[in-house]
């Protein structure tokens, strides 16, 4: 995977501001630092800059200055350049630091394993709950969510607006509902 620029592209444009900190953790294989741009109003197709690292103890890595972003490192065991996991890869999770326009410094990124083979996309299911792939209700026991049934109600129960009375304890007239026909 490329970052939209390198290192030294954002050091070549010469406005930049420089972001360090140390990892906990150790990495035996290729490690890198991904930066992506949170800036309000962006929505990024992937990290704005990869820095390679020479050490599992402190980074260093360059961004273009006045960009809000996030921080975290990835460790490829093998070096085959996939973080998989089941395997020694290990991945930082990600690390706010906000907008940066000068040096930044005092940032840590944990490495820990990447993760079960089943996790992620294809496989087990996603993280922190939510309906499984059969459209069946939440494992929480919550609403089912969907469209309704042909020919049932609308979300939220009752007719639609306008038309017929207000659901039981639902608003008088001339108070939030509308008037009756």
């Amino acid at each position: 995977m490329k970052g939209e620029l390198s290192q030294d592209e954002i050091k070549a444009k010469g406005d930049f501001a420089t972001v360090t900190g140390d990892f906990k953790g150790t990495c035996a294989g290729s490690l890198r630092v991904d930066v992506i741009d949170r800036t309000p109003g962006n929505t990024p197709k992937g990290p704005l800059t990869i820095a390679a690292q020479e050490s599992d103890k402190a980074f260093s890595l360059v961004v273009p200055s006045g960009v809000h972003i996030a921080i975290s490192a990835l460790c490829d065991a093998d070096s085959d350049g996939f973080i998989k996991g089941g395997t020694d890869d290990m991945a930082s999770t990600g690390v706010e630091v906000g907008k940066v326009t000068d040096t930044a410094s005092g940032f840590t990124l944990v490495l820990e394993a990447a993760g079960a083979p089943d996790d992620g996309p294809g496989g087990g299911p996603p993280p922190g709950g939510g309906p499984p792939p059969d459209g069946g209700p939440p494992p929480d026991g919550g609403p089912q969510g969907g469209p309704p049934p042909e020919g049932g109600p609308p979300p939220g129960g009752g007719p639609p607006p306008g038309e017929g009375p207000p659901p039981a304890g639902g608003p008088p007239p001339g108070e939030g509902a509308p008037p009756p026909k």
